[in-house]
């Protein structure tokens, strides 16, 4: 989407830039509330020190438009960096920026120097239990909530944050990374817990249980997803190929082994030395993930 920008803020008093930066919706004017507030991981203290005197002294920057109507790569890997190297950075003196990168970084391809400063402030940040005891209160909660809300209610935004998702996604490393991640997350019985309690609390609260039964109407009036659900129902109760004693059992290397499939994926429950033993893992194996509603051997 060309929706991004390149923004330059201006000193009035002499009609001088001294800040250079790219991106989209409201980005150009969140540094003046951002200024207002703690620091805080990827601060740039040097910008905000120098906004924060204009705005004491009464004065207030001006914003201009450098360029727009430009890709999210054209924004950070382009003219940012072009523009930055044209003025020239404060911090190495060779211009009067306060910019304390060369441009290009953005919000997807920050450098690991970034990443690293930014972790290590995040971390420092979420340590510090005064600032947790201020986000964990219910009035903190609500507004976060709010914010968020508004944020996603724009078929623009939602339309952005889809895309970023999918993209993200389609990288074989990031779905390793997540995938990792969740199995370790998932293999905390604390973890587990906490999501069963969590699922629990949600359940018994009737607005959660009207939207829940509501999306579950929508999806089975679509005619894709209930063929999508019969075609599942029917393959739990599908009687064994022909030629076949058992549902799921096979021969391995001499012995049997017993597969159920769900969620799309194989899952090897265990080798046997008989028939009768593996098909009993699989009637098991029905009924720990599809509670009973399934083909069982006759064993």
């Amino acid at each position: 989407m060309a929706d991004y920008y390149v923004y330059a803020y201006i000193d009035p008093r002499n009609d001088e830039p001294f800040y250079i930066g790219a991106g989209h919706g409201k980005r150009a004017k969140c540094h003046l509330t951002a200024c207002k507030c703690e620091p805080h991981a990827g601060y740039n203290r040097f910008f905000y020190r120098k906004l924060r005197k204009l705005l004491k002294s009464g004065v207030n920057p001006a914003i201009r438009f450098i360029a727009k109507n430009l890709t999210q790569g054209e924004a950070f890997k382009i003219w940012e960096p072009f523009f930055i190297c044209a003025l020239g950075r404060r911090d190495i003196k060779t211009g009067r920026l306060c910019n304390h990168t060369d441009g290009g970084e953005g919000v997807n391809n920050l450098s690991p120097e970034v990443r690293a400063r930014m972790s290590s402030a995040k971390r420092k940040y979420y340590e510090d239990p005064e600032a947790n005891a201020c986000k964990s209160t219910p009035e903190a909660r609500a507004r976060m909530s709010a914010a968020a809300k508004e944020r996603c209610a724009d078929p623009k935004v939602r339309a952005r944050m889809s895309a970023a998702a999918k993209e993200r996604c389609a990288d074989p490393k990031v779905r390793a990374c997540l995938a990792t991640a969740s199995k370790e997350y998932w293999a905390d019985p604390e973890a587990r817990a906490r999501q069963s309690i969590a699922a629990k609390e949600r359940c018994v609260d009737p607005e959660v249980k009207a939207r829940m039964s509501t999306g579950q109407k929508k999806r089975y009036e679509d005619p894709e997803a209930r063929e999508r659900q019969s075609a599942i129902q029917r393959g739990r109760h599908r009687p064994p190929q022909k030629g076949r004693r058992f549902k799921g059992v096979s021969r391995d290397r001499g012995k049997y082994k017993a597969v159920i499939s769900t969620d799309r994926k194989r899952k090897h429950l265990g080798t046997c030395d008989t028939a009768e033993e593996a098909a009993k893992l699989y009637n098991d194996a029905v009924d720990l993930y599809w509670g009973g509603d399934g083909w069982k051997n006759p064993v």
